[in-house]
């Protein structure tokens, strides 16, 4: 079995779930050291969520590109359909939301906006219309704010939990966006000309690209005030991994040892950063080899996103997990330097996709039981 596109990532304890591009849902429970399939085999599972169900577990969602949204709340052992109110079955991006005492949950769509649910996915309602947007690539939530990234339309802002969007862009001169990341009062954005910084709350932006090699930015997380941007590559940008230690004001590429650097999405656990790709699989580092000394202690962020793969093939998630999101050969977007004018991609379909490959090293459980998460 290939491994390689890493899509989404979900946490719950000492669960590790991570979502792939045509291999549906890996499991790890030793921090990736090994990985078990635990279903949605051949899914598109480009978004992932754990919702606490208040009792010391999680419902798991896994956004599908083609079958909509799936739930388990055994861990994996089964997954069931939890589509109702949902009417694009193409998901992207997700994310879980406070309201109070109770966690929401949002699901980024290409071709249908916004659903959210609020009893854990029983039942899902479409969000306010979100113009001119045609994939929901990620959310953010700061100040009983909610924000979504889209792409071709920048960032939207909703004060009333969905139900309206108003674009807030302006500063930002590419509005092809794939990630969104909350650092303190800080909103930053990774888009396809670079990553954009905004102080209030996104009614302006400012460039926050110094050092970075590489525009196409994928995926957005941090330790602290410690920033990881990962980058797309193509055969005008290197991509890969790059760290700032001043809220974006300055880059450095951390991505030696990677052999594949077409990054998609990060997670943290267990004081490791974990970056999923695009064709080459699961990889992880740990923190304290890239954060300098004296910079402040790493805590470990999880995030609702991804990391093992199986045979993959292409996202919107939001996903939502969005995770995620390349048009052309793939359905994650080709990454344009400049932020001129952006053709709208087309939904990924399985067929859009040639072979992706991947390192993979085997054990002992035939066909299921991989470890391939490489050590950069």
């Amino acid at each position: 079995m290939t491994a390689g596109d890493i899509r989404s990532f979900a946490i719950d304890q000492e669960n590790f779930f991570v979502g792939t591009g045509g291999g549906g849902v890996f499991l790890s429970t030793d921090s990736g050291a090994n990985w078990d399939n635990v279903g949605l085999i051949n899914e598109f599972v480009y978004s992932m969520a754990a919702r606490p169900d208040g009792k010391g577990g999680a419902s798991i969602f896994a956004g599908t590109m083609g079958d909509g949204m799936f739930r388990s709340t055994d861990n994996g052992t089964t997954w069931l359909s939890a589509n109702t109110g949902i009417t694009v079955p193409l998901i992207w991006s997700m994310a879980v939301i406070p309201n109070g005492k109770q966690m929401d949950i949002f699901a980024g769509s290409w071709g249908g906006g916004v659903f959210f649910s609020t009893d854990d996915g029983d039942n899902w309602t479409a969000g306010g219309v979100i113009q001119g947007a045609p994939l929901i690539a990620s959310f953010a939530y700061n100040n009983n704010y909610i924000f979504a990234a889209s792409w071709s339309s920048g960032v939207f802002r909703s004060s009333d939990r969905g139900l309206s969007w108003t674009p807030v862009n302006a500063g930002i001169t590419n509005t092809f966006v794939n990630a969104l990341w909350i650092n303190g009062s800080d909103l930053f954005a990774g888009t396809l000309g670079g990553v954009f910084r905004s102080t209030d709350d996104g009614n302006t932006w400012v460039p926050a690209s110094t050092g970075l090699t590489s525009s196409s930015i994928y995926a957005l997380i941090d330790s602290d005030t410690n920033l990881f941007a990962g980058a797309g590559s193509s055969n005008v940008e290197p991509g890969g991994v790059y760290f700032s230690s001043d809220l974006g004001s300055n880059w450095n590429s951390v991505s030696p040892g990677l052999t594949n650097t077409n990054i998609r999405c990060f997670v943290i656990k267990d004081t490791n950063l974990f970056t999923g790709t695009y064709g080459g699989g699961l990889w992880q580092r740990p923190l304290s080899e890239i954060i300098p000394t004296g910079s402040p202690t790493p805590t470990p962020t999880p995030t609702a996103s991804p990391t093992p793969t199986p045979t993959p093939s292409a996202t919107p998630t939001t996903t939502p997990t969005v995770t995620t999101p390349t048009p052309t050969s793939t359905p994650t977007p080709t990454a344009t330097p400049t932020a001129t004018t952006t053709p709208t991609p087309r939904p990924p379909r399985p067929q859009d996709l040639g072979p992706l490959r991947g390192r993979v090293r085997a054990h002992n459980y035939p066909s299921m039981n991989r470890n391939i998460c490489e050590q950069w």
